[in-house]
């Protein structure tokens, strides 16, 4: 386990209380799995806050469209094929 994977173990509590926003407003689909994938992958991704309440603070403000955009974009950048992949026929 990494000190990232240790530092969002420490922080579940808050990352359950924005699952239940996201809940409320009818985003019933997101998991504290979903939350901690998106820290690791995007919000933390270069540099973890040094203060636990700076780590608080960050998930507490994480709102419904930046982790859309954010799972928007992963999802077209994951899904691009290759130039091998692609079938140059079918654009004729």
């Amino acid at each position: 386990m990494n000190k990232i994977d240790d530092n969002l173990h420490s922080f579940e509590k808050w990352l359950q209380l924005k699952v239940d926003e996201f809940f409320e407003i009818g985003y019933d689909s997101v998991t504290v799995d979903d939350l901690a994938y998106y820290l690791t992958e995007y919000l933390w991704k270069r540099q973890v806050p040094k203060k636990q309440i700076e780590c608080i603070d960050q998930i507490m403000q994480i709102k419904p469209n930046e982790y859309w955009d954010f799972i928007l974009l992963e999802t077209q950048v994951t899904n691009m094929k290759t130039l091998d992949q692609i079938d140059l026929c079918e654009l004729f």
